[in-house]
């Protein structure tokens, strides 16, 4: 126990090189809990063991020695779902987004944080958002009065960087994406602030979303972390942890719709004295947005009821 304790410590130590994740403008303060070189680390033993017996796969380069099932794990149906669903999404154990992503996921130790919900938010308009992280962050921005900052940071558009400019930071890859945008898979780094908690680590998150009608939608979103060890992980789950991780996933979303509704009912006075709406491209978001909700009928008001596990 006492050396659970004083690596805990030193998990706890300020960090400045790490992120925490920001899934595009809205989530996430779900972090893991490595060590600087575990963030980058693969870990081939956890790889091969886990797509071996989640998978029945057993890769080119994983020897019998490294397919032995890892100390204290049960391969069973809740530890393996997760495999199976990211398998039929497409991720392949061979790629390179698919060899790290099943080696966390392998690890003795991982927790999911979920909220689902429904959203008066037509599916075009949600697609929209998604599609364009900067412009939902700084719509949220006008509004809240709050201090978002997402953006793609590279030319593919698969790679996120955002913070919600208080208590988390980080950088997102959207690994996987069906055609029509409605079942995203991200895997990312980075730092969150929970309690009295600094975290960093890996985080993947799987985020879905379906019409429910031409007005609203419903939502899954999960994030699972890994914790480095069971002291951490007995945190991360304690349940007044849980609640606030819980708790700020849900209000970033509720965020989302709330700008998105009250630029809906026109409201636009918040926006005329928001600095990023005065560029062209500012400018050009905004009819584009106007336009897609006028063909809509996103107008209707919320009454959803919430649950999250």
């Amino acid at each position: 126990m006492q050396q659970e304790v004083q690596k805990a410590s030193k998990f706890f130590a300020p960090c400045s090189l790490q992120y925490y994740v920001k899934v595009f403008f809205l989530f996430l303060c779900c972090a893991a809990a490595h060590t600087h070189c575990q963030l980058f680390a693969f870990d081939k033993k956890s790889f091969c063991s886990g797509v071996y017996h989640c998978l029945e796969e057993r890769p080119a380069f994983c020897t019998e020695a490294l397919c032995i099932a890892g100390p204290d794990i049960e391969y069973d149906e809740e530890f393996c779902s997760i495999f199976k669903e990211l398998r039929t999404r497409g991720l392949e154990p061979e790629k390179y987004w698919g060899k790290r992503i099943y080696a966390y996921l392998s690890r003795k130790h991982r927790i999911t944080y979920m909220v689902e919900d429904t959203l008066p938010l037509a599916a075009p308009v949600m697609r929209y958002l998604m599609n364009h992280p900067s412009f939902a962050a700084q719509l949220i921005n006008a509004y809240q009065k709050t201090s978002y900052s997402v953006r793609f940071v590279d030319r593919a558009r698969k790679k996120i960087r955002g913070t919600n400019g208080k208590d988390i930071y980080g950088v997102f890859t959207i690994v996987l994406q069906n055609d029509n945008r409605f079942k995203t898979t991200y895997f990312g780094y980075g730092t969150a602030h929970v309690l009295m908690w600094q975290l960093y680590g890996r985080v993947l998150v799987v985020f879905d979303y379906t019409p429910v009608s031409q007005e609203s939608i419903s939502y899954r979103l999960r994030c699972i972390v890994f914790p480095a060890n069971s002291f951490l992980k007995s945190i991360m789950n304690f349940v007044l942890f849980r609640k606030v991780v819980l708790n700020i996933l849900k209000e970033n979303i509720e965020n989302v719709q709330t700008a998105a509704l009250e630029f809906h009912r026109g409201n636009v006075k918040p926006l005329e004295s928001y600095p990023a709406f005065y560029t062209p491209e500012g400018r050009n978001r905004i009819n584009e947005f106007r336009q897609l909700l006028q063909g809509s009928a996103a107008e209707t008001l919320p009454a959803t009821t919430r649950n999250a596990r």
